[in-house]
């Protein structure tokens, strides 16, 4: 869960970085990062809707989010 909170944060300064300067950067950095996003946040949904949340799919989900980072 460390891992998920250091990706989280990376992506805000990501979001901030890139599009401090828009109106909504959150908007701006999900438009930016198009289909990759989106096929990002698909594989974390179903990571999340499908059972039990275990250590494995945390740390895949970890991962997911990581990638997100490097936007």
């Amino acid at each position: 869960t460390d891992t998920i909170g250091v990706a989280r944060r990376g992506i805000a300064v990501a979001a901030l970085t890139a599009h401090g300067a828009a109106a909504d950067p959150v908007s701006a950095w999900l438009e930016a990062g198009g289909e990759r996003i989106a096929r990002i946040r698909e594989r974390l949904q179903a990571l999340t809707e499908g059972g039990d949340i275990t250590v494995s799919r945390l740390s895949v989900a970890s991962g997911l989010m990581t990638d997100l980072t490097g936007m």
